[in-house]
């Protein structure tokens, strides 16, 4: 019996230990954008993307650096994220992508994948991933927001 308390508490440890949730570094601001992908051509592309460092409507709300949304590179998913970058922590230092499914820091080079939504740093020397935004796809439209 206490074989058994001590195998199932060591299960429970485990699983309260693992935690999906990533804290980035950029603080939270506030993010919605919602906008008709009918006229977005380059985001039914692979690879597509579309860069927001300015408010287009009222109701837009950027994040700490901007938001870059692509679309993924097999082309099935959208993805966004901050666009500052990570390393440099600054609203106003920000990655760019390359059309080729990632994003390069302006200032320090870390190169970033953001092909299928990792944001992870793959060149250079940021410490961590881009900060992740949750992107919702109904019909034609899409709307991203904090995850």
């Amino acid at each position: 019996m206490l074989k058994k308390i001590c195998l199932i508490s060591c299960f429970l440890l485990t699983l309260a230990a693992c935690k999906d949730e990533f804290i980035s570094s950029i603080p939270d601001y506030q993010v919605y954008l919602r906008r008709d992908l009918t006229f977005l051509m380059d985001l039914y592309m692979p690879n597509g993307y579309k860069t927001y460092t300015t408010k287009e409507n009222a109701v837009d709300e950027l994040g700490f650096g901007g938001i870059l949304v692509c679309r993924s590179t097999d082309g099935e998913n959208m993805y966004a994220y901050d666009m500052a970058c990570p390393n440099e922590c600054s609203c106003t230092v920000r990655v760019y992508p390359d059309g080729f499914g990632n994003a390069i820091c302006e200032k320090c080079g870390s190169k970033f994948f953001i092909g299928y939504g990792t944001g992870n740093c793959i060149e250079g020397e940021s410490p961590e991933p881009l900060k992740p935004y949750r992107v919702n796809v109904s019909g034609t439209e899409f709307v991203v927001i904090l995850r």
